[in-house]
């Protein structure tokens, strides 16, 4: 089973409901790895940062802050391909022994971010 969220579980000013729905995933997620462990059922999270073409894309800097968007530091922006293709890879067998992780589908936006965690 794999989870897709978004990586505004790790918090942003403007969008607090966001990062409670992407916590609250997450949660769920790592609890059902725990309990499915044993069962052979696999449960990861893919955080991703939004795809080309949403409307949280290059949200900016929110009021009365001194943040910026992160943004991804691959050449290349990320796609929703590259979204079901991380996806792909959790679900494939040989990821078998992978479960309760969460893994960040951001071209390393979510880089700066972990230095506060």
């Amino acid at each position: 089973m794999v989870v897709v969220t978004s990586r505004d579980g790790l918090g942003w000013p403007s969008r607090p409901a966001l990062a409670a729905e992407s916590g609250a995933l997450v949660s769920v997620a790592r609890s059902l790895a725990l309990k499915l462990g044993r069962t052979g059922t696999t449960v990861n999270v893919v955080a991703a940062l939004p795809p080309e073409g949403s409307p949280l894309r290059g949200a900016g800097r929110p009021e009365n802050t001194h943040l910026y968007e992160p943004e991804a530091l691959a050449p290349q922006p990320v796609t929703a391909q590259d979204i079901a293709e991380t996806a792909a890879s959790l679900l494939d067998g040989r990821s078998g022994y992978v479960t309760g992780q969460v893994l960040y589908c951001c071209g390393g936006a979510s880089l700066l971010s972990s230095l506060s965690v």
